[in-house]
């Protein structure tokens, strides 16, 4: 869906799916196929977020590095552009009103997860997190 928007939604998906590949390497490109114990995942910025979203989803990713994370989705990168310039008492309506249209055009997939709450969910084998900000 080329034409709308998304904010963590699909993107998780496609690094799930670049980790398939370098795990499995079914080209033959990356030297061989490896155990997937032996790759993680990391992201930066938005991709942290993405790559927080996606260890979540996946039991199998043995560890992720999470570098400077966007942990309140994009209604928090609304609010914290609006409130400079709103307030604290305006900001919070003006940042629901954006963020009300941008689910709508979005299809309802604009912070469709919330990485937080998943990282806490998350059960299977004993995994590793590394979660830094800066």
């Amino acid at each position: 869906h080329p034409s709308v928007y998304t904010w963590g939604y699909d993107v998780p998906m496609d690094l799930l799916g670049a980790w398939d590949y370098a795990v499995d390497d079914p080209e033959g490109k990356l030297g061989g196929k490896v155990d997937r114990s032996n790759v993680g995942i990391m992201g930066f910025s938005a991709g942290a977020y993405h790559a927080a979203i996606a260890f979540s989803l996946e039991p199998r990713v043995p560890a992720a590095w999470i570098d400077s994370a966007p942990w309140s989705g994009l209604y928090g990168e609304i609010y914290s552009r609006v409130r400079p310039m709103a307030g604290k008492y305006i900001a919070p309506v003006v940042a629901s009103v954006i963020h009300f249209w941008a689910r709508f055009f979005g299809g309802g997939m604009v912070d469709y997860y919330n990485p937080i709450a998943m990282l806490t969910q998350c059960s299977g084998p004993p995994r590793h997190v590394a979660i830094v900000h800066g």
